[in-house]
This record gives C-alpha cells, sequence and structure tokens, in this order.
C-alpha cells in the first residue's frame, strides 16, 4: 500500500509541476473539451493538489485506522482518485463558465 501511495503522491507532484507547459500531462478532461486549452493549467494544479491530499490522508488512515482488508482499502483510494479528476474537472467547468 506504501507503493501506492507513493505513486500518486509523485503523480500529484508531476500534475502540479508540469501545468505550466503546454500540455502538460496530456489529461483532456471535461473542462478542456468544452472550455479550451486555457483552464488546462488550473486543472492540472488542481488535480495534482487533489492527488497529494489524498495520498496523504489515505496513508494517514491506512496507518491509524487499520482497514478489514486492504483489497476493499485499495478499490476504495482508486475510487477516491477518480474522484479527483471528476473534482478537477467540475471546479473548472464551473469556474470558466462564464468566461
Amino acid at each position: 500500500m506504501i507503493a501506492l501511495f507513493l505513486v500518486f503522491f509523485l503523480f500529484g507532484i508531476l500534475a502540479f509541476v508540469t501545468a505550466d507547459k503546454p500540455d502538460g500531462l496530456r489529461y483532456k478532461g471535461l473542462a478542456q473539451k468544452a472550455l479550451g486549452k486555457e483552464v488546462i493549467p488550473f486543472v492540472h494544479r488542481l488535480l495534482g493538489i487533489l492527488l497529494m491530499l489524498s495520498a496523504a490522508v489515505g496513508s494517514i488512515w491506512y496507518f491509524f485506522f487499520p482497514p478489514f482488508s486492504n483489497k476493499t482499502f485499495f478499490w476504495g483510494y482508486l475510487l477516491s482518485t477518480l474522484l479527483c479528476f471528476l473534482i478537477s474537472d467540475g471546479v473548472a467547468l464551473l469556474r470558466f463558465k462564464g468566461k
């Protein structure tokens, strides 16, 4: 499980650092398809922050409140990662909707 947290934490750092690059991580989400390329830096920064927070909270939760099974915790953590992607796109859609 530690490897899972480290991978997603490093992916969050990578998303945050490459936010200002022309295509960043080449993640083309709902917000980019609806609003264009100007939202890519915002989405990548927010995604990076959310993934780092998710990894930190997940690792703290895993070590202080042991789960019933690692399999359940693994799928729950992957679901939270998917929610990070959806939240970053949703916030970008709401923020840049009128611009």
